[in-house]
């Protein structure tokens, strides 16, 4: 089966202060689909693109991601989303760590050695998920987010967030289209000290489009 990325369309609001965690989404699939994942999402990745997807997983599935970036910056993010096959729904949890690196701290006459080292920045993102079939080509979902944030090893917040999305199935030419929205980051203010921003808003529209080859092939341009 052949998978087809026809579009990917996202909004983003304006956030400087935080919130790259909440931002950034993960994994080599998703991404290597530009982000048009919003309309697959139909593993344990795929929470962080749109929450409806994991309805339509069968079996348990983990995802377990690592990433080092530049100046010692690393992203980790481990999930596990679980069918509730009675209820045809399935649930997912899921944490999110964010490694800002080290910065120096210095003191006067610190070429003598008078510095302190601490991290830049260290976020850890929990995400709480549901995802229900609401009709048989339709899935709705969401998650439920809470994130600890600091800077500098100080001003240590909370930030609470919720995601929305929806997952349209329909069957053309005989192959399914599936047409995903989502809405995400819909809470509270990103605020250290006097600095203050909201929650990065994100939408998300993303169309995918299926054609088989055969009952193993399966191709993600």
């Amino acid at each position: 089966m052949v998978f087809i990325s026809l579009v990917k369309f996202t909004i983003c609001s304006s956030s400087t202060t935080g919130g790259i965690v909440l931002k950034e989404g993960i994994g080599a699939r998703p991404l290597g689909m530009a982000e048009a994942y919003t309309g697959v999402a139909d593993d344990a990745t795929g929470i962080l693109w749109n929450p409806a997807g994991i309805a339509d997983i069968v079996k348990n599935k983990i995802s377990v991601t690592y990433f080092s970036s530049i100046a010692e910056t690393s992203q980790s993010f481990i999930s596990f989303a679980s069918p509730i096959i009675e209820w045809n729904s399935a649930f997912s949890l899921s944490l999110k760590i964010l490694d800002g690196g080290i910065l120096e701290k210095r003191f006067p006459g610190w070429e003598e050695g008078r510095f302190e080292k601490i991290s830049a920045e260290q976020d850890y993102l929990i995400i709480g998920t549901y995802s229900q079939k609401i009709l048989k080509d339709l899935n709705g979902g969401g998650n439920i987010k809470v994130l600890l944030s600091s800077l500098a090893s100080r001003f240590p917040i909370w930030v609470f967030a919720v995601d929305l999305g929806l997952l349209y199935k329909y069957v053309i030419f005989g192959n399914k289209l599936k047409v995903g929205l989502s809405i995400q980051n819909i809470g509270t203010d990103i605020k250290y000290l006097e600095y203050s921003d909201p929650s990065p808003l994100k939408y998300n529209l993303g169309l995918s489009y299926s054609i088989p080859i055969d009952k193993d092939l399966y191709l993600m341009p």
